[in-house]
């Protein structure tokens, strides 16, 4: 009998605590490609542009565009902001114009490119109100050099949220409550 007392007054007690310090907001993250340097997988690396060049990594011209679908694995905390992350490598340091980043067709910006270094990692941001729960779109595009699209590399690309904090459910008070109440009524009946 003292053992199931104690087990019901530890529950409730941690019903009581939890509910003062109920879960918060975590960062929730959506990784579209690894790393190349840590995984030396080539599927982590993307050739965007119409030549097959030389440079971080041999691969064939992938086009114009790569895109994709995603969801949120979690709803984001609202008024926030994302970050997206890309480590991108210019072919050719002096034609690197004009490739953009999207998210749902909202353009975050372009790549930057350098004379003097070739690998730059890049952060974009925007509103999480930009993003849905499902049916997301991430594109990124190769701009025009002259007559050919512009040739670059990328890898090590995903993007971070700030989750909402998960609310308590209507179950676990219910729980709490009732078990509240048994370790009540045993109380009564002693006495």
């Amino acid at each position: 009998m003292k053992i199931l007392k104690l087990i019901f007054i530890g529950v409730g007690m941690f019903f009581i605590v939890w509910s003062m310090n109920p879960p918060g907001a975590q960062a929730s993250v959506i990784n579209f490609l690894d790393d190349y340097d840590l995984t030396g997988d080539v599927s982590d690396v993307v050739h965007l542009g119409d030549q097959y060049i030389s440079s971080f990594i041999q691969k064939p011209a992938g086009g114009g565009m790569y895109a994709v679908n995603f969801d949120l694995p979690a709803p984001p905390s609202s008024g926030d902001n994302f970050s997206l992350y890309i480590q991108h490598y210019q072919t050719d340091p002096n034609s690197g114009y004009y490739d953009h980043v999207y998210i749902n067709g909202v353009d975050l910006g372009y790549l930057s490119s350098s004379t003097s270094i070739r690998w730059i990692s890049q952060i974009f941001s925007g509103g999480v109100d930009w993003l849905h729960p499902t049916g997301n779109t991430l594109a990124i595009t190769a701009g025009q050099v002259g007559g050919n699209l512009d040739d670059f590399e990328f890898t090590s690309l995903y993007l971070t949220y700030e989750s909402a904090a998960v609310p308590v459910p209507a179950a676990v008070w219910l729980l709490g409550s009732g078990l509240l109440g048994l370790i009540g009524l045993r109380r009564k009946n002693k006495d």
